[in-house]
């Protein structure tokens, strides 16, 4: 049977006739107008979206001013390759010991209370990132900055349940459009760095992000409360209990988003803490600045089209396609060449672009309201436990073999992908 594209009317000319053939109309094809694509951001961004983003506008900008080169810094505090790994496991078994108790939290006392007063708290954990004398005392304000992550389950139920139904893709890929305005701030960490020596130009980094995290933490205080709040009182065991029995209740295809979260955060803890330390060898700060500035322009703009397309046709594709980008990106960075570094940027970035939105909606697609909060919470311990135990890996693997950890990641990243392929096809 031969396809035909419907006209601009939807309808067929008179001399054809329907049953001769296979009708597609141009709409289905996930082609996207610029009048829609703005109308679908428009749709977005307003409420409790648009203030969240432009707190992340905030965070992102300071995030991107430190983490890109936190790694030199607790080197230049003392801590060895194998320390440095451990801090990184140190940050995803912190996260995961309180997502639990966060999901739940934020299904019985409310999204509001949850972010905004964790907020303040993970502010004011900055300064001990930028006054720590030693690595030791870095080990500490991991510890609390990430305790004070305990707000995630409730950020990410916030989201979800303030997105169009219909535009949830669309929805958590402007949420890297924040990201935009964060594209100079590798470059200009980078900057600081090269300029005034690695510890010196950190902490000049780490105050500019207390400030800029301050001042999100007072913006946050406007969130509108999403969920009508039922007064319960809950023990620690009994909120752990339903983060954890809520699975008993999800769709089966959850598990296998659960699955793909462990791999990531596997592959991020193996490898994340290391890609400044690994690029460093042989282009120096301001140069991997600039590399993250392109990461993230691609994320960004390419991560808006996905979206929008992505609503419109098949999410499990995007998320399938994003981890075979990250993985041949990975695959591209174990290679010492500083002209490789622009096309892994590009690729890493693409790969970002498709695979956290998609994966992101469909777990909204998935889970019921009352029940996201839970999901999530117990979703993000699962996954961050993946990422503990590949920061813990990861050091000892760098040590050994330097570019070991992408390869090995290279190879998870496209395992997953196949597998996922499979179990959401249908």
């Amino acid at each position: 049977m031969e396809t035909r594209v419907l006209n601009g009317l939807g309808t067929l000319s008179k001399n054809e006739k329907r049953g001769k053939y296979k009708i597609v109309n141009c709409d289905t094809l996930g082609m996207p107008r610029m009048s829609e694509f703005f109308h679908d951001m428009k749709s977005v961004l307003t409420g409790n979206i648009l203030l969240l983003f432009i707190t992340w506008i905030l965070l992102m900008f300071g995030g991107n001013l430190t983490s890109n080169f936190a790694s030199l810094y607790y080197r230049a505090l003392g801590a060895s390759d194998v320390i440095i790994g451990i801090i990184s496991s140190l940050s995803f078994i912190t996260m995961a010991a309180l997502q639990l108790i966060g999901g739940s939290l934020a299904d019985s006392i409310g999204r509001k209370k949850m972010i905004s007063t964790f907020t303040f708290m993970f502010a004011f954990s900055i300064l001990l990132f930028a006054f720590a004398p030693s690595w030791q005392v870095i080990v500490i304000a991991v510890i609390v900055s990430n305790l004070s992550l305990l707000y995630q389950p409730a950020l990410f139920s916030v989201m979800m349940d303030s997105l169009p139904e219909k535009r949830r893709t669309t929805g958590f890929a402007i949420t890297n459009v924040p990201l935009l305005f964060a594209m100079v701030a590798p470059v200009l960490g980078g900057y600081f760095v090269h300029q005034l020596g690695i510890v010196k130009g950190m902490r000049l980094n780490y105050l500019l992000f207390f400030l800029l995290a301050l001042t999100a933490a007072f913006l946050r205080l406007g969130i509108r409360e999403t969920l009508q709040i039922k007064k319960k009182n809950y023990s620690i065991r009994e909120h752990i209990l339903k983060s954890i029995l809520v699975w008993r209740k999800i769709t089966r295809k959850m598990y296998y988003l659960l699955y793909s979260g462990i791999t990531i955060n596997f592959v991020n803890g193996l490898t994340m803490a290391f890609l400044v330390l690994y690029a460093t060898t042989y282009v120096d700060t301001l140069y991997w600045g600039i590399i993250i500035g392109i990461l993230i322009a691609t994320q960004v703009f390419l991560g808006l089209v996905v979206g929008y397309i992505a609503d419109r046709t098949r999410k499990e594709r995007f998320l399938v396609s994003g981890f075979l980008f990250l993985s041949l990106a990975s695959l591209l960075f174990a290679f010492k060449n500083p002209y490789l570094l622009p096309i892994f940027a590009v690729l890493r970035g693409a790969g970002l672009a498709m695979q956290g939105p998609s994966q992101n909606a469909l777990i909204a697609d998935y889970v019921p309201i009352p029940q996201r909060g839970r999901a999530m919470g117990s979703y993000l311990f699962f996954s961050y436990l993946g990422g503990t135990a590949g920061g813990i890996l990861g050091g000892f693997i760098y040590k050994a073999v330097s570019y070991m950890p992408f390869l090995i990641g290279a190879v998870l990243l496209a395992l997953i992908a196949f597998f996922l392929s499979i179990k959401l096809e249908n």
